[in-house]
């Protein structure tokens, strides 16, 4: 549907209205109105609220926000994930070019709250292309009239939070050891069984104990101090399937000083003792 008489929006925008099934709400991701829109200053959007999160993907200029008494700027190359339950102002000082979604639906506010609760709205990722590939997908659909099924739409829409987590951008390549967290990720598992302080792995990674722990949650989603946690767990749950060794000595192995300790902070992450982890059955 071409846009019309909205301030502030150009010729060549367009948007498209979904009106979604009982079981879409319940179950699945999905969107009621999505679009893409070519803007000049005086577009300008007040809510006090819309019961739904906004996607929107930067192309061209500049985008002006206001949610939760913050402001910020998003630029070209950005994504913003604007929490609408609140009251939201966003508007363009110039030309602006963007996509854009309003979704809900499943578990869509804890994962959208999670996604933001660290940088906030504003996500710079290195899936940006992706984000705007999967736009452009979902866009195209509705611009040449195919039929959208709510099941595809709930799983671009769930590929494209999935292309915002912290995480996104270090994939298990060799191009994830290029970061200083991807190089301390290696590290910590060719190290498990030895002391691993942040001290340590900031000395390693040549940063202050405080930017390595905001570079290393940044890209990975985790504190050092969980990951490594993860780490020697997951590495515990290999070694009691795929070896012999007693679970004192896969303790030490792992990185726990002693045989409780260790039995003790698996069965709180794996809701399961070592020793009944290793007799039940796989499958």
């Amino acid at each position: 549907m071409l846009c019309q008489n909205e301030q502030g929006v150009l010729s060549g925008s367009d948007y498209f209205l979904t009106t979604v099934s009982d079981t879409a709400r319940e179950l699945y991701y999905y969107t009621t109105i999505l679009g893409h829109y070519h803007c000049e200053k005086g577009y300008r959007i007040q809510r006090e609220t819309a019961h739904s999160y906004l996607l929107m993907s930067i192309r061209r200029g500049q985008l002006l926000i206001r949610c939760k008494d913050t402001s910020m700027s998003a630029q070209a190359g950005q994504t913003v994930l604007l929490d609408c339950y609140h009251p939201h102002l966003y508007y363009a000082n110039g030309d602006l070019e963007f996509s854009w979604l309003h979704l809900s639906g499943s578990n869509s506010q804890a994962l959208c709250d999670h996604l933001t609760s660290g940088s906030g709205c504003l996500i710079t990722t290195q899936q940006y292309e992706e984000v705007n590939a999967l736009l452009y997908q979902l866009l195209s659909r509705f611009r040449n009239r195919q039929t959208v099924s709510e099941s595809l739409c709930s799983r671009t829409i769930y590929d494209l939070l999935c292309c915002l987590m912290p995480d996104a951008g270090l994939p298990g390549t060799e191009a994830s050891f290029d970061t200083p967290a991807g190089r301390m990720c290696a590290f910590i598992h060719a190290h498990l069984s030895e002391p691993l302080t942040l001290g340590i792995l900031a000395a390693q990674a040549e940063l202050s104990p405080y930017h390595f722990t905001r570079v290393f949650k940044k890209e990975t989603g985790y504190t050092p101090y969980e990951y490594i946690i993860l780490c020697r767990i997951d590495h515990a749950k290999y070694l009691l399937k795929n070896s012999a060794l007693s679970v004192k000595e896969i303790a030490l192995q792992v990185g726990y000083h002693t045989e409780i300790s260790f039995i003790n902070a698996f069965t709180q992450k794996a809701g399961i003792s070592p020793g009944r982890f290793r007799k039940f059955p796989i499958g």
